[in-house]
């Protein structure tokens, strides 16, 4: 299965590790702060440019963020006419699955930008 991952903080990296020594999946990988993803790509994940770039390797997409503002960005994309999110990338069929402790409204709406494009859901 090709999996996405963003957020690979403690816990993201840790949950994503797994992905990589327990499964074969293929990981496809996004941290703001790159550095922060190394030993998953020492481990055989592919590093992505951006979360809009994951999103396009993906057929499941797992997001693991500090804020839910951070969530708003990468899913939902920033006001820049040149910042699409995540969300947008996602082929029809795919699933997200967000671990980020994030605002029920927030969790609403990626839900129906999803539900928009055909992607499932789930709010962890």
């Amino acid at each position: 299965m090709k999996i996405g991952w963003i957020g690979t903080g403690v816990m993201g990296s840790s949950m994503a590790m797994h992905l990589i020594t327990k499964g074969s999946h293929t990981l496809f990988v996004y941290n703001r702060t790159a550095s922060k993803a190394a030993p998953l790509v020492a481990a055989g994940a592919t590093l992505c440019p951006s979360p809009l770039a994951v999103a396009h390797s993906c057929d499941l997409l797992i997001t693991m963020l500090a804020y839910p503002a951070d969530v708003r960005s990468v899913l939902l994309g920033s006001s820049s006419p040149t910042s699409s999110g995540a969300i947008a990338g996602l082929r029809t069929g795919a699933v997200l699955i967000d671990h980020t402790s994030s605002d029920p409204e927030l969790a609403k709406e990626v839900a129906m930008a999803a539900g928009e494009n055909g992607v499932g859901v789930l709010d962890a």
